[in-house]
């Protein structure tokens, strides 16, 4: 399978480390006055609310001459893990159309007419009990509360967006906070934020003005790499939070998926040396 498949997924996991499944009822705040910092205190509290949902995601990244775009659709539940998704993906080295199934252990890939199988830690660095926890704690809402008093509060009829841009070691810092809370961060991230200077950082995210649920989150990201122009954008939209009937992984992708090891997942050979 293609790396850009594996990191599309991580980013897409990533994104919904914020949406745990908890017992607490959203209350809306009953000021009229809000600021950046009640929208997030509400919107963190509507996240733990959250059981299912429909997301669309769609990543661009820009590195010298070389275009890459990723657009991924699916629906995801909590309890128990499973994202289902369609993974399309553009670039010089040609396009791939995948479908895949994800639980809290496993990820089922489909390439070509063939399904393949793979420990969920092989493609976003964390064990199952790890991808839990992530789930459940909301830890890149905790991490975005450290922005609350530089982001800008706009209100709309029905939504409130909250923006931030920056750049510069500040917004550096931020950046490796947020994605040391993500599944699989280890101590080489530092080796990875040192190779990359952030020149520019904007960020939007928007929620339902009633239920402070999340709607829609964009980010577009200015770095160098070993002096090499890096741009990356990312956009998701969530649709349908909490109408979706339960999801399940169907049977017969269970029952005929070959195992993949890790180094075949990078280089886009197949091992079934675990087949059925």
């Amino acid at each position: 399978m293609k790396k850009a498949m594996m990191i599309g997924v991580a980013a897409l996991i990533f994104l919904l480390t914020g949406c745990g499944q908890n017992s607490t009822k959203n209350a809306a705040s009953s000021s009229s006055q809000q600021t950046a910092t009640t929208v997030i205190a509400e919107s963190m509290k509507a996240a733990k609310t959250i059981k299912n949902s429909d997301i669309n995601l769609t990543t661009t990244v820009n590195m010298g001459d070389t275009d890459t775009k990723a657009n991924m659709t699916g629906s995801y539940q909590i309890d128990p893990f499973i994202m289902s998704m369609d993974y399309v993906t553009k670039s010089a080295n040609g396009d791939a159309n995948i479908k895949m199934y994800v639980d809290d252990s496993t990820a089922y890939v489909q390439d070509q007419d063939a399904w393949y199988r793979m420990d969920i830690s092989q493609v976003t660095g964390a064990s199952a009990a790890e991808l839990r926890k992530q789930t459940e704690s909301s830890s890149f809402l905790d991490s975005a509360k450290s922005l609350q008093k530089k982001m800008k509060l706009t209100t709309h009829a029905a939504t409130y967006a909250l923006s931030y841009q920056g750049s510069g070691k500040a917004i550096k810092d931020i950046a490796k906070d947020i994605m040391a809370q993500s599944p699989g961060a280890s101590a080489s991230l530092e080796k990875v934020w040192s190779a990359i200077d952030i020149t520019k950082f904007e960020m939007t995210m928007t929620m339902d003005k009633k239920t402070y649920l999340p709607k829609q989150y964009h980010y577009t990201m200015t770095a160098k790499i070993d002096d090499q122009k890096m741009t990356q954008t990312v956009d998701a939209t969530y649709s349908r939070i909490n109408q979706l009937k339960p999801l399940t992984i169907p049977d017969n992708v269970k029952k005929n998926a070959q195992a993949l090891s890790s180094s075949s997942a990078s280089d886009g050979t197949a091992s079934t040396n675990d087949a059925e």
